[in-house]
């Protein structure tokens, strides 16, 4: 994530944090975003992070996939697309983009994972992260 990316990151949630302080009938955070109808913080670095894993496995990118993931090719349960997960001891690479998405992206159906357009599987991201907001 470049120094752009994450200081626009940040004018978002700060803007959002203002916004929500107008809301003055509820005392947490959590239930502010909740009247409002917005995600947390770490819940849209979750789902923006799917959506990125999304096109880039799907080439809408023009990246290589190699460089960010292994396909899972064992016959275990789960969809077509699993990713293997790599071990790793250090810190620096355990919260890399690469590694930290892949739980979350195996954890996902086989429906969302080959849908055809990014709308389609952002709808299915959205109903699955929902519960986590509180």
């Amino acid at each position: 994530m470049t120094l752009s990316m994450t200081l626009n990151l940040r004018a978002r949630h700060y803007s959002k944090l203002n916004i929500s302080k107008t809301v003055k009938d509820r005392d947490s955070y959590n239930d502010r975003l909740e009247h409002l109808g917005l995600m947390c913080l770490h819940t849209r670095r979750i789902r923006s992070d799917l959506i990125d894993t999304y096109k880039i496995i799907n080439s809408i990118y023009n990246v290589k996939t190699e460089l960010f993931f292994d396909y899972d090719q064992s016959s275990r349960r789960g969809h077509s697309k699993k990713l293997f997960k790599i071990r790793s001891r250090l810190d620096i690479r355990k919260f890399a983009f690469s590694d930290r998405i892949v739980d979350r992206w195996n954890s996902l159906s086989e429906y969302c994972v080959t849908c055809n357009s990014i709308n389609c599987f952002k709808s299915p991201i959205w109903s699955k992260l929902e519960p986590e907001t509180t």
